[in-house]
């Protein structure tokens, strides 16, 4: 269950802007300024320990429509065996990145 807690969320690490976390970047830098301006919104989602629930699924599927997986190329496709196949890897390696 969902509720406020004393803890201050400034004490908290946000896991997508740590820098010790992110060894190398994965964003463009329009895709890091967006993410930051989610920083209010997860620091008080945050709080009420529901960031999993109530925060991360909006901010994924947000994130996606803004930015899409592109297209399988033609050696994905090769690689992978079929179309359908290629996307799902492609699909499963930007969502490990993105979340």
């Amino acid at each position: 269950m969902c509720g406020p807690t004393s803890l201050d969320p400034h004490s908290q690490i946000f896991p997508a802007f740590s820098e010790k976390m992110m060894h190398q970047k994965w964003t463009m830098p329009e895709q890091e300024a967006w993410l930051e301006e989610q920083k209010p919104a997860f620091l008080l989602t945050n709080q009420t320990k529901c960031v999993a629930r109530n925060f991360y699924p909006n901010l994924v599927k947000e994130f996606h429509d803004k930015w899409p997986v592109p297209p399988v190329t033609q050696a994905e496709i090769d690689d992978a065996g079929s179309v359908e196949h290629a996307t799902r890897v492609k699909g499963d390696k930007y969502d490990k990145v993105r979340t």
